[in-house]
């Protein structure tokens, strides 16, 4: 096993190099991998610190206009969207199954598509992100909590419970 760890440490390495070279300087790591990602853009301004053991799956589309931090040991499921046009925070051991869309813009009235508004997200740390889950801006999920499937996350999850729906409510503590 010890060898395995090894070649899969050495392959976060060389990911993380390599994105780091192609994004001008913008995008930080020592260790983690992406699996062909339909996008990945870090715009001018914008700049992505990924932590060590993360692992972005097929068809994950992530584009940065401002700070992304994603927290070591993150698994982000595949087709996930993370869009970050204001500073967007999630915490290392948070699990997104797939599908999830993080979103810290919504997307301006009808016709005046450059008119939007952003807020921060935060996704505490040892969280669940279930798959088809879409995130909106301005969103705080707190540490230890778990968002059910295909749920919306409007405004504040406290830590440490289980919240499910459109939007998601909270439908017991855990713990």
């Amino acid at each position: 096993m010890g060898s395995r760890f090894d070649v899969r440490r050495l392959a976060g390495m060389l990911f993380a190099t390599w994105y780091r070279l192609r994004g001008a300087g913008r995008v930080s790591g020592t260790s983690f991998i992406v699996r062909n990602p339909s996008l990945f853009r870090v715009e001018k301004g914008g700049s992505i610190r990924i932590g060590e053991g993360v692992m972005i799956e097929h068809g994950a589309r992530i584009v940065a206009r401002d700070r992304l931090v994603i927290g070591d040991d993150v698994y982000i499921g595949k087709n996930s969207t993370i869009i970050a046009f204001a500073p967007l925070h999630i915490g290392p051991r948070t699990l997104f199954g797939e599908n999830v869309s993080v979103h810290t813009e919504d997307h301006g009235p009808a016709g005046r598509r450059g008119d939007f508004l952003t807020d921060e997200v935060w996704i505490g740390e040892d969280s669940w992100i279930g798959a088809g889950t879409v995130v909106l801006r301005g969103s705080r999920i707190g540490d230890r909590s778990t968002i059910g499937a295909n749920s919306v996350v409007r405004g504040h999850i406290p830590d440490d419970v289980l919240a499910v729906g459109a939007p998601a409510v909270v439908k017991r503590a855990l713990g």
